[in-house]
């Protein structure tokens, strides 16, 4: 289950993470959906159209990911399973508003997510190679029919096939929202394989497993890329930054490593008072990765802007600048689609 780091929207920051000699920061975040749905859409009503074994695991997929969510909550699946047998549509086609009327009021929900198609294509491939195998064998030396047996390592070339199936499975989502209009229809699509190898082809095809398990996997597995679609979720960078390069850096960079950052900013702080040139801006350069551990994204920004008219090797500093902009835009984005519904609603 994928749920929002906060709902104040504020970044949480891991510790430290030293990667041999440079070290950085992992810091977690929240990102923007792949679309902004209407703020009006605060609860779903998730039905299978499908009706097949396959259509049903990808529903609740996507139930368990969007579950727990700062963006929405989920309206009891049951009544919207049971309306749904109630209204008239073809499956693949848009529902029609009155029926998408029907699934939110028995569910009680805004909005309505419909798993509405499903396609799996398998695929089996054969390659025929050798493969080396080394076995013990015991034996009397002929010889010496009193002599103990000997115990002989044997290796020899044996002739099998590789089997592998290849399994992609495509899952369709219709979104609605509180007006009956479909907001977005969209495909995921996952593929994985399954190998198996032995002397013949139908011992290989046995040993590769069963490709209507994986594809139930994959349709669960296409609900990840559905809930990043419509919902926001989390993710992490790791951030470089100084340890060395003058005693004002590395006094804030000693707490920084024993995950004590309030303290290493404070310590930093200091430091920009009284180092010059390179040491400067590194120690300005620390302060603006301490102030995106805090999520004042603004902040760090700035000082990051401000540090590479110190540092010589501006390199990093460009990146990281760039890294931080886009960070500021999807924020935005993402307070956009966080915001409460319009007041009346």
């Amino acid at each position: 289950m994928r749920t929002l780091l906060s709902p104040l929207l504020l970044p949480v920051a891991a510790s430290a993470l030293l990667t041999g000699c440079v070290p950085r920061a992992i810091i977690a975040y929240d990102v923007p959906a792949e679309i902004s749905v209407p703020t009006d859409v605060r609860s779903l009503a998730l039905v299978d159209r499908k009706g097949s074994d396959l259509s049903a695991a990808a529903r609740l997929a996507l139930q368990e990911e969007l579950q727990g969510g700062a963006r929405y909550s989920i309206a009891e699946p049951a009544a919207a399973q049971a309306a749904l047998g109630r209204v008239q549509g073809t499956v693949g086609q848009p529902l029609s508003a009155d029926a998408v009327a029907a699934l939110r009021t028995a569910a009680g929900a805004d909005g309505v997510v419909a798993v509405d198609q499903l396609e799996t294509v398998e695929s089996w491939t054969y390659a025929e190679r050798t493969e080396t195998r080394t076995h013990s064998e015991t034996r009397v030396p002929s010889d010496c029919a009193s002599c103990p047996a000997v115990s002989t390592d044997v290796t020899e070339e044996v002739p099998v096939i590789d089997a592998t199936v290849s399994v992609t499975v495509n899952v369709g989502y219709q979104l609605y929202g509180v007006n009956g209009a479909v907001v977005d229809a969209w495909t995921e699509t996952v593929t994985d394989v399954l190998t198996g190898t032995a002397e013949t082809q139908a011992d290989a095809r046995g040993k590769a497993g069963d490709p209507k398990s994986l594809a139930s996997d994959l349709a669960a597995a296409t609900a990840f890329e559905a809930a990043r679609h419509i919902a926001p979720w989390s993710t992490s960078v790791d951030r470089k930054w100084y340890a060395a390069g003058g005693r004002e850096v590395a006094a804030g960079a000693k707490l920084a490593k024993a995950d004590d950052w309030k303290g290493a900013e404070k310590a930093w702080r200091q430091g920009r008072k009284t180092a010059e040139g390179e040491a400067k801006g590194r120690v300005i350069y620390d302060l603006a990765v301490a102030a995106e551990r805090r999520g004042d994204i603004a902040t760090a920004l700035k000082l990051v802007k401000e540090a590479k008219t110190l540092l010589r090797n501006t390199k990093r500093a460009d990146a990281y600048q760039a890294a931080l902009r886009d960070r500021k835009r999807s924020a935005a984005t993402l307070a956009a689609q966080m915001a409460p519904a319009p007041e009346g609603e």
